[in-house]
C-alpha cells in the first residue's frame, strides 16, 4: 500500500494567513495534516508571501517557484507552443465574436483555462513526482489545472475550484467596477473540472453547476473558522461590517450607509456602525454614527464591540468568509442571499437572509427592538458551524478512503 502523500499546487500562499482564499488553503490543507497525510505544498509565487511562516508551517515539504522562473521566456518547445496556442485562440475568439455567437464582453474579459499556466513548473512538477510517488495531488483553481495532466491515473486528482470563473467578469459590471482577475468561457471551465476525479466547490450552487458542467462527483469544502465563545455582554444598538479593501466590499458598505443606514437611524437614532479591517483605508466617512477602526489583530475584540453583524452585499461569487466568521464567533448576523453565501444550506435558523434594501433595514430594526432573539441566535450560529464542519469533513473522509 502506497504512503499516504499529498502534493498542493497552488499560486497563493498560505502565509500571511490575511485573505480568505489562504484562509480556505490553510484550512483544507489542515483537515489532510490532521489525517496524518505527509503533506507537501508547491508554491508558485506570484504573490508576496511571508517565507518563514510558510516554512514553519510545511517545514522542508514547502516547495517553492519563484516569479522570476514563472516569467522566464526561453524559447523552449512548450514555451513556443503556448504562444502559439494563444495566437490559435485569439483568431477563434475575434471570429465567434464576429458571427455574434459570442458577446463584445466576453471577448474582451475571458479567456483560455490554461492561459495562466507557466510551461515552466512542468519540469519542477515531474521531479516532485518521481521523488516522492505522490498518492493524491490537489490543485487550487482552474486556471492551474494543466497541472493535473503531468499524473497518471494512480494519483486521484483533486481540482479545488474556490469560484465560478464561467463569465466571472459580469459580477464586477454588476457592482459596476471593472473587471479583473480571471474570468473563463464555460467550455473552458468545462475542460479544467473534467481534469480532476474530485471537485470541491465552495457552496451549494458551484457544487450544482460543476457536477452538472463536468459529470465528476462534486463535494463542499470551504474554510470552517475556530468556534470562539464571546464574553457575556449587554445587548445594544452597535452593528459590524468588516472586509478587505476590494471593490465589491466597497460598493457594499456604501451602499449600506447610503440607503439602509439612514432607515434604521430613522427609528432608532442611538445605533451605531463599526468598521474593521483593510477596507477602511480605501474609506472617508463623516458620520457621528459611524466609527473607522482599522484592522484588528485580535477579531474577538471586534466582534465583542458590537451587537450585530451586517452584511448587505448584492452581488458575489464563492462563499462569505466574513459570513463563516461571524458565526464561528456566534454572532447575529444579517446579510443578503449574496452576503450569506456558502453559510446559508443547511437552514437551521442561524442567521437572518434578507432579499432587498427595506427588508434589510426592517430585519436589523426588528432585533433592535427584540435583543432577546440575539441570543438564540448566537446559539443556533454555533450549532450550525458545528454541525457543518462535521458533515463537510466526512465527505471527504468518505471519499478518500
Amino acid at each position: 500500500m502506497k504512503e499516504k502523500k499529498i502534493l498542493f499546487i497552488s499560486p497563493t500562499p498560505t502565509h500571511p494567513t490575511n485573505a480568505g482564499n489562504r484562509q480556505h488553503i490553510k484550512s483544507l490543507v489542515s483537515f489532510f495534516k490532521e489525517q496524518n497525510w505527509e503533506v507537501h505544498f508547491l508554491y508558485l509565487a506570484y504573490e508576496d508571501f511571508n517565507y518563514e511562516g510558510m516554512y514553519s508551517f510545511f517545514g522542508n515539504n514547502l516547495h517553492v517557484v519563484s516569479k522570476a522562473e514563472l516569467y522566464q521566456n526561453r524559447k523552449t518547445i512548450d514555451y513556443v507552443t503556448k504562444k502559439l496556442y494563444g495566437i490559435f485562440f485569439r483568431f477563434i475568439r475575434k471570429f465567434q465574436y464576429n458571427l455574434g455567437s459570442i458577446t463584445k464582453n466576453q471577448f474582451i474579459y475571458n479567456s483560455e483555462v490554461d492561459y495562466n499556466f507557466s510551461v515552466f513548473v512542468k519540469p519542477i512538477i515531474n521531479a516532485l513526482q518521481k521523488e516522492h510517488d505522490f498518492t493524491v495531488v490537489v490543485c487550487e483553481y482552474a486556471f492551474v489545472s494543466k497541472s493535473l495532466e503531468l499524473f497518471d491515473k494512480s494519483v486521484f486528482k483533486i481540482l479545488d475550484t474556490h469560484d465560478r470563473f464561467t463569465n466571472r467578469y459580469q459580477t464586477y459590471l454588476n457592482n459596476k467596477s471593472k473587471p479583473s482577475w480571471v474570468s473563463l468561457f464555460e467550455k473552458q471551465e468545462k475542460k479544467a473540472l473534467k481534469r480532476a476525479d474530485l471537485i470541491l466547490a465552495v457552496n451549494q450552487n458551484d457544487a450544482e453547476y460543476f457536477s452538472k458542467l463536468s459529470g465528476k462527483k462534486t463535494l463542499i469544502f470551504n474554510y470552517i473558522p475556530e468556534i470562539v465563545k464571546l464574553p457575556k455582554k449587554l445587548p445594544g444598538k452597535k452593528l459590524l461590517y468588516i472586509a478587505s479593501a476590494n471593490d465589491i466590499n466597497l460598493v457594499t458598505i456604501t451602499l449600506f450607509i447610503e440607503k439602509i443606514f439612514p432607515l434604521i437611524l430613522k427609528q432608532h437614532p442611538g445605533t451605531t456602525l463599526i468598521i474593521g479591517g483593510s477596507i477602511c483605508e480605501k474609506l472617508t466617512v463623516q458620520h457621528s454614527n459611524i466609527f473607522i477602526k482599522g484592522k484588528f489583530e485580535n477579531l474577538a475584540s471586534f466582534y465583542s464591540s458590537g451587537d450585530i453583524v451586517i452584511n448587505p452585499e448584492i452581488s458575489g461569487t464563492g462563499y462569505k468568509i466574513k459570513a463563516m466568521e461571524a458565526l464561528s464567533y456566534g454572532m447575529p448576523l444579517v446579510a443578503t442571499r449574496d452576503g450569506a453565501a456558502g453559510a446559508i444550506h443547511p437552514d437551521m435558523q442561524h442567521l437572518i437572509m434578507v432579499e432587498n434594501e427595506d427588508d434589510f433595514a426592517k430585519a436589523v430594526i426588528h432585533l433592535l427592538e427584540h435583543p432577546e432573539k440575539l441570543e438564540t441566535l448566537h446559539i443556533n450560529a454555533h450549532e450550525w458551524i458545528k454541525n457543518w464542519k462535521h458533515n463537510i469533513e466526512k465527505d471527504l473522509k468518505e471519499v478518500l478512503a
